[in-house]
């Protein structure tokens, strides 16, 4: 009797728990596991495909409209001053060093407001799409991280590289996407500020046009503003690298023609 009550413990519990143990769930394999993290990296990865797209339509449109403009702004800008007559010299303004390290200092800080405001609608718009991305990466490194010695080969191992490879292409696409349409806006305001902003140019030289000749005046206001427009929608950044080396340049020229004593 004694040996049939051992036996029938011995089947009722498994090797190891006591007796009246709840017994242990077993996990499932790991084929399993990666084939459930890899159905659903491919279901939010085709969600995304979706949301975030990744043809160039959007640029393109964007680029056409942002041309448009500053075709139309310099137009417009050629035209307030056709009215101008004068001489057809284009001479250096006294001072031109200066007063070019002068504007492009304050093109700085205006390059500044324009950054950070550019860099709050950014945020607000691509940061909710740039957090699904970062979600679907984390995911797709897990199931690569949950590939064993046995599933190097295997399909599931495959498709979960895969997932992870396209997801992180994904995400680079959306990041070059993100500086691209910055700088397209940036550019945009830049040269709806230069209207009402002294131009970089026109601190440096002026330019004066002979009677019938007014369109040469007309052209340098024009291209004053977008190359103004250009200087602050590139950012703050270039604008202080141009005004330390200009600002280098002259006093090492400076030096140079320092007699010696």
């Amino acid at each position: 009797m004694a040996s049939d009550n051992q036996t029938d413990n011995s089947t009722a519990n498994p090797a190891g728990s006591a007796p009246g143990a709840t017994p242990v769930p077993v996990p499932p394999p790991p084929s399993d596991q990666l084939g459930a993290l890899n159905k659903r990296v491919a279901k939010d990865l085709s969600h995304l495909n979706h949301v975030v797209p990744q043809d160039g339509t959007y640029m393109r449109n964007l680029s056409l409209l942002v041309g448009f403009a500053m075709v139309i702004t310099a137009a417009l800008a050629g035209a307030a001053s056709l009215d101008v007559a004068g001489t057809s010299n284009t001479t250096w303004r006294d001072g031109a060093v200066q007063n070019a390290l002068t504007a492009l200092a304050a093109l700085g800080v205006v390059a500044l407001f324009v950054e950070r405001t550019l860099e709050v609608f950014m945020n607000v718009w691509r940061t909710p799409k740039r957090a699904m991305i970062e979600k679907v990466v984390a995911e797709a490194s897990d199931a690569v991280r949950a590939i064993d010695t046995t599933q190097t080969a295997s399909p599931a191992g495959t498709e979960a590289r895969a997932n992870l490879y396209k997801v992180q292409s994904l995400q680079s696409s959306f990041s070059a996407r993100t500086r691209s349409i910055a700088l397209v806006w940036g550019l945009m305001v830049g040269v709806l500020v230069s209207l009402v902003t002294p131009g970089i140019l026109d601190s440096v030289m002026t330019v004066t046009a002979s009677p019938g000749w007014q369109w040469s005046e007309s052209l340098f206001h024009a291209i004053d503003i977008i190359i103004t427009g250009a200087l602050i929608g590139g950012g703050s950044v270039g604008l202080h690298q141009m005004t330390s080396t200009i600002g280098e340049f002259f006093a090492q020229t400076r030096a140079g023609l320092k007699p010696p004593g």
